[in-house]
């Protein structure tokens, strides 16, 4: 087995949240910082498809079109997954991105008229439950600002994994098409964001006093961080089971929970740690439990596979 990718994802997943933590904290400006990381990501897609390291097909304005909503409300949760970074700890972003399997199922079973979830599952949901009220009264770093940004973080997230699922898979864009799509649409989403949230003032007078190198650093390592973490995801999972996936996903979390509390002062208190960890493990038993209660597999076309699973890369990465 090739371990290059399954090393490279463990790297970069584990230091992805501390890295943009760390970028907000030198460059307070969330929407220029995704702005960047977008760019920076079609450049290197389109890039590869020159060099016909990946295959692309051609730019259509109607594809563009159709994927302008997704891409919306893909904006608005890597916005406020920034928004969240700048105004808390990254426990507190682990916790509640912990907890959206506890909303997604509400929703699959009220308004999609999905089964019942198994007694095993409901379990697992109300351990995410009880943790994330555990974190949240344990957090010594507790604000109105952070938590508001987190709530709202939460509602889009959850809203994402279900509207894109359903959207994408109709689509039949292959995973570098959706890639491309989403962020060349999402780059040009951001002026129109920043003059909303009033960051286009602070963006001239960036320009009028440019940063140095000691403040872009951090920002290029986000941009070079979040290509790495869509390649080597999928480099990943060729090589690694679905189960085998998931529980490198939660060593991941783990090191970045370790590497937060060793690196500086900017992390959740010792004793909101046990609650995080509660999250996390019921989030990873609920995805096990889920996979269990499903019925025996039927054929799918390589274009569903793809794209159910490029749905779960996505919300990874976010």
């Amino acid at each position: 087995m090739n371990l290059v990718f399954p090393l490279m994802y463990a790297l970069v997943s584990s230091t992805l949240s501390i890295a943009n933590k760390w970028a907000m904290l030198e460059f307070p400006y969330p929407g220029f910082l995704t702005a960047s990381q977008f760019l920076f990501t079609f450049l290197v897609v389109t890039a590869m498809s020159k060099l016909n390291m990946l295959v692309l097909k051609p730019f259509s304005l109607q594809t563009c079109r159709a994927i302008a909503p997704l891409n919306l409300v893909f904006y608005a949760a890597i916005f406020t997954n920034t928004k969240l970074l700048q105004n808390a700890n990254v426990e507190t972003f682990i916790a509640f991105r912990s907890a959206t399997p506890l909303l997604v199922c509400m929703f699959d079973t009220i308004f999609r008229k999905q089964p019942m979830p198994s007694k095993q599952t409901i379990v697992c949901l109300f351990g995410i439950l009880v943790g994330a009220v555990a974190y949240a009264q344990a957090d010594d770093n507790f604000s109105v600002t952070a938590y508001g940004w987190a709530f709202t973080y939460l509602g889009i997230i959850t809203f994402e994994m279900i509207y894109a699922k359903h959207m994408v898979s109709s689509m039949g864009l292959g995973t570098w098409d959706l890639v491309m799509y989403q962020n060349l649409i999402a780059v040009c989403i951001w002026p129109f964001a920043a003059i909303l949230t009033g960051e286009a003032f602070q963006v001239t007078e960036l320009l009028n006093n440019p940063p140095n190198m000691e403040v872009m650093f951090p920002v290029f390592v986000t941009c070079v961080l979040g290509t790495a973490i869509s390649f080597s995801a999928w480099g990943t999972r060729t090589q690694l089971s679905a189960t085998s996936f998931t529980v490198l996903g939660v060593a991941c979390k783990l090191a970045t929970v370790l590497i937060n509390l060793t690196v500086w002062e900017h992390h959740a208190s010792y004793t909101a740690q046990l609650p995080i960890l509660l999250c996390m493990f019921s989030s990873v038993a609920y995805q096990q439990s889920t996979k269990k209660a499903k019925a025996a597999p039927v054929p799918v076309s390589s274009t569903t596979e793809e794209t159910e699973t490029e749905t779960e890369t996505d919300a990874a990465t976010v």
